[in-house]
């Protein structure tokens, strides 16, 4: 019997995770990306860009839930391959409701299936 997967290693904190660019000493305090729950640590470049500026997690990023976010192509896992958020979202009203031609939300408010909030969703054709 086989023994059981190691769990993977959480990146080193010394080098920037997407560009591998070393921080010095005093930019450790400063770092612009950390993700809490992956690992991840980026530099003020990277953190920036789309494709590069996405940690390990799945359904968020940086600790922030995409579900609270508008639907973006760049709301990704960057690892260990690229995978698209397809989840339920639900941003803020204040943000975003003006820019659709009528109301982006679902009717009823549900349980959301990233963050478990009761919140009106948006429906399946906004979700990008």
């Amino acid at each position: 019997m086989k023994p059981p997967p190691k769990p993977a290693a959480r990146p080193r904190r010394t080098h920037c995770t997407m560009c591998n660019t070393r921080f010095i000493p005093e930019e450790r305090l400063i770092i612009e990306g950390d993700c809490p729950t992956c690992g991840v640590v980026v530099c003020e470049s990277c953190v920036v860009h789309e494709r590069r500026g996405t940690c390990y997690c799945e359904n968020s990023n940086f600790g922030r839930p995409y579900c609270l976010m508008e639907p973006r192509w760049y709301h990704a896992s960057s690892s260990p391959i690229w995978k698209p958020y397809r989840g339920d979202r639900h941003p803020a009203k204040e943000y975003c409701d003006d820019r659709y031609p009528e109301e982006p939300r679902e009717d009823a408010p549900r349980a959301c299936g990233n963050c478990g909030k009761l919140e009106r969703c948006f429906k399946k054709e906004y979700l990008g």
